[in-house]
């Protein structure tokens, strides 16, 4: 879940060596858009579940340290 939080730098990568190729040789990539691709941030879904699954795996662990304590006392 943590890939989909930042944008892929591959898609800028493929994106910057398709503009290295065209700008060599014009014919290449003619009829494709070569614009950046922007990233306008995580969807609130995925913000919403990433926190969720953290806020999950905070009590699991204190659940399992006060068990630890319990049963040491």
């Amino acid at each position: 879940m943590q890939a989909d939080l930042s944008p892929d730098p591959s898609e800028t990568t493929n994106t910057l060596l398709m503009l290295v190729v065209h700008a060599l040789d014009n014919s290449t990539f003619a009829n494709q858009n070569l614009a950046l691709p922007q990233w306008e941030g995580p969807s609130s879904f995925i913000v919403w579940t990433q926190g969720l699954v953290y806020v999950s795996l905070a009590t699991t662990l204190h659940a399992a340290f006060g068990v630890v304590l319990g049963k040491q006392w």
